[in-house]
């Protein structure tokens, strides 16, 4: 089995046994392929284990060490998964009634469940409302049912995206770390003879070829986790805003609600099975990864002097002879807001690792987007 680790380790099991690869020789850790075994290894070798190879899917599995057991993270986010499609029957459920969803079934008004959301169709925005005022792809449907339809729509299309994001996030990621081993062996088989002498230690800042590609899907993590929370955020916002009639087409009204805003709905939520363990009592834990999220979006960062640190048997491995490949996240202070002076917030001082920065992100965020949905079920149970 190959087994995949963060700053760019590979390894492999043989015979129950831990091997981990470097540029020209296969290391022997002696440490067995169980939740013991990858614990001691990881403290030995300053490491963590992020995936195990499956030759079924032809592909790495996100899977971790939490908490000293094997936490396999694609399926607490399948579980996710399924609970936001249970959760979007629900909604639909409570939105549309059994008429109005027997005639979608019957006809599926297509226009009205995906223009505007979905590039289904070529229609534009004047199309759309002149057909809804003529009826002609709807007079089954009554004038009630045909906003709740769009409304139902239109909160749906928040879910949609949500689950999108959770899942690409995840395999970028796993993706990622696969790449940036093929980036470490690709550098050292362009590099001098003195950076293949397995005898030196070195560490030294690259900045070139693969840097843009590695420094972009890093940046590109970090957005999509960001938009998730954002999204989660206008999700819990409709839901407690949630309309008492529909004799008026229903506009969102989360357009300038973000993350940041979240506590704006607390009071509604905080009384509901989940809420300890949600986005609201974990809002402080994402200020770092939403200050990175702005600076790469308006302050270029990660452009502005992208670069890798490529290393041999340094602190970084605990001075094990192995190689491995990083890139860091600034400083933060014990607010968990970037450490600054004046206008200057790019210290590295304290060398937080970004793949070891997003692992413990991912670890967070699910278990506080479990929790968020369980309480979202909770609220509508009682109040919708």
């Amino acid at each position: 089995m190959k087994l995949l680790f963060t700053k760019g380790v590979k390894g492999f099991v043989e015979k129950n046994k831990i091997y981990l690869k470097t540029y020209n020789k296969d290391i022997c850790t002696d440490f067995a392929y169980d939740e013991n075994g990858i614990v001691k290894l990881e403290n030995e070798y300053n490491i963590k284990l992020i995936g195990n190879y499956n030759t079924i899917k032809n592909k790495y599995q996100f899977r971790i060490i939490y908490e000293n057991k094997f936490l396999d993270v694609e399926k607490q986010i399948s579980k996710i998964e399924d609970k936001m499609v249970s959760f979007g029957i629900l909604l639909t459920n409570k939105i549309l009634e059994k008429e109005t969803n027997s005639k979608i079934d019957e006809i599926y008004p297509i226009p009205l469940l995906t223009e505007g959301i979905v590039p289904e169709f070529f229609y534009t925005v004047q199309k759309f409302k002149d057909e809804l005022i003529d009826k002609s792809i709807v007079e089954r449907f009554t004038q009630e049912e045909i906003k709740r339809i769009i409304y139902q729509s239109d909160l749906i299309s928040i879910i949609r995206s949500i689950e999108n994001y959770l899942w690409s996030a995840s395999e970028s990621f796993i993706k990622l770390s696969d790449r940036i081993n093929e980036v470490l062996f690709q550098h050292l088989d362009n590099s001098n003879e003195e950076l293949k002498d397995m005898e030196n230690t070195f560490e030294y800042k690259y900045i070139g070829g693969y840097v843009t590609e590695i420094t972009s899907l890093y940046s590109g993590i970090i957005i999509q986790l960001c938009s998730v929370l954002d999204l989660t955020a206008k999700l819990l916002y409709e839901i407690s805003m949630f309309p008492k009639n529909f004799d008026k087409y229903i506009k969102l009204k989360s357009g300038n609600i973000y993350f940041n805003d979240i506590n704006k709905c607390r009071e509604k939520y905080k009384s509901y099975k989940g809420f300890e363990n949600s986005f609201f009592s974990g809002k402080r834990n994402y200020t770092d990864l939403i200050m990175v999220r702005n600076a790469i979006v308006h302050n270029a960062f990660f452009i502005n002097d992208e670069s890798l640190f490529f290393g041999y048997k340094t602190h970084v491995v605990n001075y094990k002879p192995i190689n491995y490949i990083i890139s860091y996240v600034w400083d933060v202070d014990k607010d968990g807001k970037p450490e600054r002076w004046l206008n200057r917030f790019r210290f590295y001082g304290q060398e937080r690792e970004t793949d070891t920065y997003l692992l413990n992100y991912f670890i967070k965020f699910y278990s506080n987007m479990d929790a968020t949905i369980d309480m979202l079920f909770e609220y509508i149970a009682h109040n919708i």
